[in-house]
């Protein structure tokens, strides 16, 4: 099994407050083990960037997932 991975930045569309931060990492903490990606999130109060790693089609998956989230906007894959 060879790891997938996708690394990609976006920007938040408004200031989240850290209950709207905290709701998103544990979502993400939680469906993402469900489908055996794994990864890192950062947030610097404006800007994103997330590595998801896994299977190829699971990665692919949550990725949709994160075009189609209205919370952020130029999702911009860099890896």
């Amino acid at each position: 099994m060879s790891i997938f991975q996708l690394l990609y930045t976006s920007t938040a569309k408004h200031a989240m407050a850290q209950s709207e931060l905290d709701t998103i990492l544990e979502s993400a903490q939680r469906n993402n083990a469900k489908v055996g990606v794994t990864g890192f999130l950062i947030f610097d109060g404006k800007s994103f960037i997330q590595l998801l790693e896994g299977e190829e089609r699971d990665v692919q998956a949550v990725y949709k997932k994160i075009l189609d989230d209205p919370r952020h906007s130029q999702v911009e894959p860099l890896l």
